[in-house]
């Protein structure tokens, strides 16, 4: 405004501009070197906290693969075992198919020698109702034929 009027400005009222410009850029630049200290400490809060994100990446990543791993041993493991398990069925479906065979078969011969000695009792008891005379002893079928277990 000074400089505005016709009148030509004095000595004093230019100093005391200057000297309201000075303190004007005197804080002007203090709250700009603040700011910019403050962005200082910002961007290394920031950067530790990146860092911590990336560190914290690093230990979840190595952890999934850790369990990835693991994932892929314990079902390697299970099959595995199941492939054992069922072998082992199919080895003692077999074994018992086999026994079961052997005890149908010597059920049959059991069956056979039962039919025999009944027939021979039957025609003993027979003989001696109608007055015939026993007949010498008869040796013991053997039920198994010499096949004992």
């Amino acid at each position: 405004m000074l400089l505005r009027s016709k009148k030509k400005p004095c000595a004093a009222d230019v100093d005391a501009m200057m000297s309201r410009i000075k303190d004007d850029y005197e804080q002007c630049l203090g709250q700009q070197k603040e700011r910019l200290l403050a962005l200082r400490d910002e961007n290394r809060a920031l950067l530790a906290a990146i860092q911590q994100y990336k560190d914290n990446e690093r230990y979840i990543v190595g952890a999934i693969q850790r369990a990835e791993e693991i994932a892929k041993t314990i079902i390697l493991d299970a099959e595995r075992k199941a492939k054992e398990r069922l072998a082992h069925a199919e080895s003692e479906n077999k074994r018992l198919k086999a026994l079961a065979a052997d005890c149908y078969q010597r059920l049959l011969r059991l069956r056979h020698a039962s039919e025999a000695i009944y027939k021979l009792t039957s025609r003993e008891v027979h003989m001696e109702e109608a007055g015939g005379a026993p007949s010498r002893p008869r040796p013991i079928i053997s039920l198994y034929d010499g096949q004992h277990r």
